[in-house]
Order: C-alpha cells, then structure tokens, then sequence
C-alpha cells in the first residue's frame, strides 16, 4: 500500500534524517533567483537539472524506499521545484570556482602619438597645404640606446632586476657628445646611435615618418659599492667590470 503521505512531506522527512538533502537551504536570494524566476536562462537550467540528477540526489530512491510509488501532478511539480532549485545551487557552486579576469590595463600612449596609417595621411595634408610636391628621399634606420637603471633585488639563490618607473628619453645625445653610464663619463660613438648633428638645422625642413620601432637589450653593467670593492685584493681588470666602468655584457 502506497503511503497516505505527499511526497513533498515523505522528502521533508527524509531531508531531516539527512537521507536527502533540501536544495531550499541556505539559499542566498541576492546571488541566484528562485526556483520560479521566469528570467533564468530555461536551457541553461535544464542542463544543471540533469547534473543534479547524475549527482543522484536521492529523492526518487527516498519515495520508493517509504512505499511511494505514484505521484500526482502537484507533487511531480514539487519534485521539479527542488530540482530546479538543487541545479541552481550547482550553477552557483561552480560560478563562485571562476574566479573574474581582470582587464588588463592599456599602455598610456604618448602624447603625441599619431595612430598607424595617420601618419603618412598628415604628411600627405601638410605638403598639399603648402603647395609643394611631396618627396621621399630616402629610407633610414635609427637606433639609440637609451640607458635604464635597474635595483638588483634578491639574494645568491635567486636575483632580478626591477626597472624603477619613469621615463628614459631616446635620440637625446649624437655621437661625438659626452654622456654618462652608471654615473662614469663616456662619449657617444655609433655603438650607441647613428644620430649625428654636425649643425643645429641639419634636419630643418625635413620629416620623418616612423614606420616601425622595435627594442631590443643592448648590454648590461654593474656597479658595486667602491669602498667595498677596494677591500677584495687581487681582483685585476675585474674592477671595472665591478664599478661601471665596463660592460659586464655587451
């Protein structure tokens, strides 16, 4: 004989002896709609409906085990209703896993950076103003070394290099000028650019149009403490590598 019983009080029953368990409990109303929100994507609930039936939940079995083995149409809703509601808190479970992905934050452009394809087109504008024809004279390739003081941070097992924020100008000396690297005098020579200035106007009237940049490591230098490096005896030409005098790398 079927038990006399709904099934939604044989469940509620089983739920207490932790036969079951209720998915109603510890819902969290501002994290996920009701079981009978109509805005829930349908298909998107069906399929979490079906991993709760995979998980095997247990409120079939719990109904056979007391006996009862026809529902009406009323309770197949409840059954539907906690179904629903145990996909939800599924749903939930593995959104709560994904962790957000931040946006990653865009370079700030400089200034007077003029968008790819732009540039020719304001060449192309400021030469028709002028009435004159518009001439390419040739194509070139520039470089600079642009020098970066890095903070050599760790210790003897593991050690980097941490590039302090600011700015680091390029094509700002010609060769045959003096300049420093790591605080000792050096002069400009074509290892470092092919920027030259033998006067102040060669480039008057003349345009440049960038096509393309690339970077590249150029070479690196260190520089211990002086008064340090003067203790160690013996250490021969070693000491201007040791204080900035010469390349380490290059």
């Amino acid at each position: 004989m079927n038990d006399p019983r709904t099934a939604l009080d044989i469940l509620r029953e089983s739920d207490e002896e932790g036969e079951t368990a209720s998915p109603f409990e510890e819902l969290d109303d501002d994290e996920t709609a009701g079981p009978d929100d109509e805005d829930n994507d349908d298909d998107d609930t069906a399929a979490l409906e079906l991993e709760a039936e995979e998980e095997d939940t247990g409120d079939i079995r719990a109904l056979r085990k007391r006996g009862k083995k026809q529902v009406s149409l009323e309770e197949l809703r409840q059954l539907q209703r906690r179904s629903r509601a145990r996909g939800q808190r599924i749903g939930v479970k593995k959104a709560r896993k994904v962790l957000p992905q931040k946006a990653k934050p865009r370079p700030k452009l400089p200034p007077t950076f003029v968008p790819p394809n732009n540039g020719a087109r304001q060449l192309f504008n400021k030469w028709a103003s002028r009435g004159s024809q518009f001439v390419m004279r040739q194509e070139g390739h520039f470089y600079s070394v642009a020098e970066i003081r890095c903070k050599c941070l760790g210790n003897e097992k593991a050690a980097w290099l941490h590039i302090p924020k600011g700015e680091y100008p390029l094509f700002n000396v010609a060769v045959g000028e003096s300049f420093t690297l790591l605080g000792n005098s050096a002069t400009v020579t074509t290892n470092w650019t092919n920027l030259q200035r033998p006067s102040k106007v060669t480039y008057s009237e003349t345009e440049f149009l960038i096509q393309s940049i690339t970077m590249q490591e150029a070479g690196l230098r260190v520089r211990y403490d002086g008064a340090e490096i003067d203790k160690l005896a013996g250490i021969g030409e070693a000491k201007s590598v040791l204080t900035g005098q010469a390349w380490l790398w290059d």
